[in-house]
């Protein structure tokens, strides 16, 4: 093979692989998750660890307005990098609100039912006054969860726990219309595959790595991705990703 672009299930199971291709000359580009090895030549995704802190002050915010304090944090499965990434954003604003704390959270799958059973059992423990979650079916598995114990309310009505996930897709969006959903944090997914795909055919077509250094800023005329008409829609007719700022992100201590 002449290159790899892979979203990994599990980042620290892609060390490996990665590794034995760089070994071979092969460039390896990740995209919404990536892996802890230098063997990467690029990663496309957004910023975890903000995303994560955007969405906790948002669902902060929300539940201070209505008097609350505790939350409940659905995780998806934390060996994916970016899930706990959005963990430590989630916290980070919840450390640095007053009379704010996370009571709960689980399970570490990306399991709707799984999320629906372990929040059902929580709640007749304890109260919660908001949830977060790192992954939009996280959201829906709240809105189930709340339906099933007869605590589901519109945003306007009394009595409403607001949740907050990352990830807009469109049944998250639509809980959002319905009032159940109080926002979500939407990254642009759609372009992850063609920005990286870009630059790995740069660097198989030159023999090298062809894109950008960590401070460098790309804007959407430095790519050649064209609006092409996919299912009815057009996703690609703006250009919502850009500007990207290129970074180094960091695991276990070490920047890649």
């Amino acid at each position: 093979i002449d290159g790899l672009l892979l979203n990994p299930a599990s980042s620290d199971a892609l060390v490996g692989i990665a590794e034995d291709a760089a070994d071979q000359g092969v460039p390896v580009y990740t995209i919404d998750a990536t892996s802890p090895t230098d063997a990467v030549n690029m990663f496309v995704g957004f910023g975890s660890v903000r995303g994560g802190r955007r969405s906790g002050e948002r669902l902060i915010e929300a539940v201070q307005e209505r008097g609350g304090s505790n939350l409940y944090e659905i995780m998806g499965d934390p060996s994916v990098e970016t899930i706990s990434l959005r963990s430590e954003g989630f916290r980070q604003a919840v450390d640095e609100a007053d009379g704010i704390e996370v009571v709960g959270s689980g399970p570490g799958a990306f399991s709707r039912e799984e999320t629906v059973t372990a929040l059902n059992a929580f709640m007749q423990q304890e109260e919660i006054d908001g949830i977060f979650s790192t992954w939009g079916g996280g959201g829906l598995s709240a809105v189930t969860a709340l339906d099933r114990n007869d605590m589901l309310n519109t945003r306007d009505e009394e009595g409403h726990v607001p949740i907050v996930p990352i990830d807009g897709f469109p049944d998250v969006l639509q809980n959002i219309r319905d009032g159940f959903i109080t926002s979500a944090l939407q990254q642009p997914m759609p372009y992850y595959g063609p920005i990286a795909t870009e630059y790995l055919l740069q660097h198989i077509d030159e023999g090298g790595y062809q894109g950008p250094s960590p401070g460098d800023t790309v804007e959407a005329g430095d790519l050649g991705i064209q609006n092409v008409e996919s299912g009815g829609s057009t996703p690609f007719a703006e250009d919502y990703w850009a500007p990207a700022e290129v970074e180094t992100w960091e695991s276990g201590g070490t920047e890649y």
